[in-house]
């Protein structure tokens, strides 16, 4: 590479700076000749950047970008931007392809001719005009982010010089604004991890999240409101309810509402705005999952356009946008004209505080259907059949399946862990994608090999609201042969109703158009129903559990990476497995397809976990004598070694009593303090592993009396004084011998646990003669650090004495 010329230009002027309202960072960002890729398309030139993208806008030059997002502020906007570029010329002369008709998948021609855009290519004024682009600015997780285009490269059109931005200097100006964010007051630990581990991996600068603080403090008790949510109607609030309950056995705080009783108690112009409203004021509290358990007539819609506009736009060319229920944080209607989610004109945020599925169900049964799954997934995958979740297969057709030489289908499948068995050539076209009259697949052969059983399933082709193309002659066009979500007979194509993949239900990712068009029966424009992603998840012990798509449009050439990043962020272990998780965050690091972010939805449970592994049972060893008021130990073994991190909640029915997670002996300590019930239900579970359930029932105190009452006579644990205290309080207690041997020592422990059940602090640990005893606490843990205020548990063991008892601090 040869250097011809260097040249420092300042792209932005700057304007005066109060320095009392201002701030400014700077970056600096170096692009080099080796990450550019040439190729030779006809008489065009075409260029590509590793790790980066193409900007294909119609009629102008094809170049190269890479997003760059920021950490800012959070009470800071953008007030400008200064960009020095050191810049190189490339030797010789470029006649870079212009941006041509995009495609959808939807298979309708596009005329494949080139549109030249003469105000560009017939200047020599500098394409683009500044080597950045500011696309987004929002908040995840309580952190600004400011994301950005950055250009490695500058074009003069009409002499067809190319020049190689070898390094940016960029200076973001940035001036005080009220911040935007939502804020949450429970510190919930998964919410945390999700975002801390996202950012980390999106941002340019995730070394400066420590810098900005949080403008308010978080609390850290914990809170009765819901961490999983499902709206819904008071018709399918029964069908829910099992769902709710098996989420509360595996620890988390779930709660039904209904559309009624959020229509009847938060403003907003419409039922969208008015449950939007009602995530914002829950929020703050814990919440994190979100389940809107219905088609648009239960829990309504609220469309999207992707572009500025001051015209009507027809409801086909707007999205089912799920994201407005996801994000808490953006104005989607700033301008008021009812057209939600316009870049400019509106204010919406691209960055989610939720992560939202739906249950594409209207009736009762439907709703059955798909919770039973569910749980079925959860519990027993298969049925006890869990030969299919390691497994993948791939449908791909088309542009698709010759894209960059090996397929689409390829470049996504490598996204998944290695230990998964991938199908990449029973369902794709052969010979090839453009072949005439191709040979394989048929729409009926896709039936026949998804009956087998697939843990994950991707489709690569063009599509429509009831099926998606399996092969065409050409490029799809007649003859071809579809997946169909209707009823048929054996007509080469293939039917839903001949499928019979007997419980193994996997997810299904497609990148077709019009896949999750819930409201095809309310608009005709959109084609045929019924809707192929719903047909999926109510088909009874067939199809899939979860399957993702687009409500109106994918395209060939940009669909595919997210399904690639939605690939990778499923086995990602800091994403916890979760399908929301995966769908949410793949949206987000391409934030500048805006229409894909939009469009592309979860029909299924967003807090579902995938199985990455052949399930492994779990030995839960705990006490068959249990009673009310006492404190008691579980502990968790994998083929006879303990188990850390293992997950032990006690409920009943949709009231969680405790949660907490095995220490690296597999051991946790449970209180059963002020239950309601004597009726619980322990569940433990760990990612890959089958979840133990059991049903404890526990004797009430005078049941035990009885038993208790001659260790009673040797043994007494005082009550604490003063009770509440602050800072100290002085706990007695009395060991006898004369159970035993008189004057024998007997091992005593006092240890203080915490609401959750969780060891703060041990007091007495040692062998103890009879006698009186007294102990002082001075309200720290056991690094000496100051606990905070709330109630608190003291236990005294001593032989088989045991007694707990209750105080309060109050700092």
């Amino acid at each position: 590479m040869v250097l011809v010329k260097k040249f420092l230009l300042s792209c932005v002027v700057l304007s005066i700076l109060h320095s009392f309202c201002f701030s400014q960072s700077t970056y600096q960002v170096n692009f080099s000749e080796e990450e550019l890729q040439f190729q030779k398309k006809g008489n065009y030139d075409y260029i590509q950047l590793k790790k980066g993208e193409v900007e294909e806008e119609i009629g102008k030059p094809v170049l190269p970008f890479r997003i760059f997002n920021l950490l800012i502020p959070e009470n800071k906007v953008v007030d400008t931007v200064l960009c020095e570029t050191e810049n190189e010329k490339l030797l010789g002369n470029y006649f870079i392809c212009p941006g041509f008709r995009k495609e959808k998948t939807d298979g309708m021609p596009v005329e494949d001719l080139p549109v030249f855009d003469s105000s560009v290519y017939f200047s020599d004024e500098v394409y683009p005009q500044e080597p950045y682009k500011i696309i987004n600015s929002g908040y995840l997780g309580g952190s600004h982010i400011l994301s950005l285009v950055l250009y490695p490269l500058k074009y003069f059109p009409k002499s067809q010089n190319l020049f190689l931005n070898k390094s940016l200097n960029l200076t973001i100006i940035l001036k005080e604004a009220p911040s935007r964010r939502v804020y949450p007051k429970i510190g919930l630990e998964e919410k945390n991890r999700l975002a801390a581990a996202f950012l980390g991996d999106l941002l340019y600068n995730p070394e400066e999240l420590p810098q900005y603080p949080r403008t308010s403090e978080y609390k850290t008790e914990a809170s009765e409101q819901p961490v999983y949510l499902i709206i819904t109607s008071g018709e399918l609030r029964n069908s829910f309810f099992p769902l709710i309950e098996w989420k509360t056995q595996k620890g988390l705080r779930a709660k039904i509402v209904t559309t009624d009783s959020i229509m009847n108690s938060y403003s907003g112009k419409d039922t969208q705005e008015k449950i939007r409203n009602f995530l914002i004021q829950s929020y703050p509290d814990g919440l994190l999952w979100i389940l809107l358990g219905g088609d648009g007539d239960i829990v309504p819609f609220r469309y999207a356009y992707h572009a500025n506009t001051s015209s009507s736009i027809p409801i086909a060319d707007q999205q089912i946008c799920e994201l407005y229920y996801a994000d808490l944080d953006g104005d989607w209607d700033k301008d008021g004209d009812g057209v939600f989610g316009e870049p400019t004109d509106d204010s919406p945020d691209l960055y989610p505080e939720l992560f939202v599925g739906r249950a594409p169900v209207k009736t009762p049964e439907e709703a059955d259907i798909f919770v039973q799954k569910i749980i079925n997934y959860e519990k027993s995958p298969g049925l006890g059949d869990y030969s299919f979740l390691k497994k993948g297969i791939w449908i791909s057709s088309d542009q698709m399946r010759d894209w960059e030489t090996v397929g689409q289908h390829t470049l996504v499948s490598q996204g998944i862990d290695q230990s998964f068995y991938q199908d990449l050539q029973s369902l794709v076209e052969s010979p090839s994608g453009s072949a005439e009259n191709p040979t394989d697949p048929s729409g009926s052969k896709c039936i026949d090999i998804l009956n087998q059983g697939w843990g994950i399933i991707g489709v690569f082709a063009h599509g429509k609201v009831n099926g998606f193309v399996a092969s065409s002659n050409l490029i799809n066009q007649w003859p071809k042969t579809y997946v169909l979500s209707d009823s048929g007979v054996e007509d080469g194509n293939g039917h839903l109703n001949n499928l019979n993949n007997r419980n193994n239900l996997g997810i299904l990712y497609s990148i077709s158009c019009n896949q999750t068009a819930l409201d095809v029966e309310t608009e005709p424009a959109l084609g045929t129903p019924p809707c192929i992603g719903k047909n999926f998840l109510i088909s009874k012990d067939k199809g899939a559990v979860a399957f993702l798509g687009y409500s109106r449009w994918g395209w060939v050439s940009t669909s595919y990476k997210l399904a690639s990043e939605f690939m990778k962020n499923l086995f990602k272990p800091e994403y916890g497995y979760h399908v929301g998780v995966a769908e949410a965050f793949s949206k987000t690091t391409y934030s500048i397809y805006r229409d894909l972010n939009y469009g592309h939805n979860l029909l299924g449970d967003p807090e579902m976990q995938i199985w990455t592994d052949t399930p492994c049972s779990l030995e839960v060893i705990y006490p068959d004598d249990l009673s009310s008021d006492s404190i008691f130990v579980v502990q968790v073994k994998v083929k006879g070694s303990p188990l850390p991190d293992a997950k032990v909640a006690v409920s009943h029915k949709d009231t969680l009593f405790f949660i907490g997670v095995t220490d690296p002996e597999g051991k946790t300590s449970i209180p059963l303090f002020n239950l309601t019930t004597n009726e619980l239900n322990l569940t433990v579970n760990k990612h890959n592993f089958l979840p133990f359930e059991a049903r404890i029932r526990l004797n009430s105190r005078s049941d035990v009396k009885d038993s208790k009452e001659n260790l009673n006579l040797h043994f007494s644990l005082g009550l604490n004084y003063p009770n509440p205290f602050n800072p100290l309080t002085t706990i007695p207690f009395t060991v006898n011998g004369s159970q035993f041997m008189v004057h024998s020592p007997i091992h005593t422990t006092l240890a203080i646990y915490n609401i959750l059940g969780q060891k703060v602090r041990i007091l007495v640990n040692e062998e103890k003669l009879p006698g009186n005893y007294q102990v002082a606490w001075d309200g720290k843990d056991q690094k000496g650090i100051p606990v905070s205020s709330g109630i608190y548990f003291y236990q005294l063991r001593a032989g088989d004495y045991q007694e707990t008892k209750k105080m309060s601090l109050v700092r």
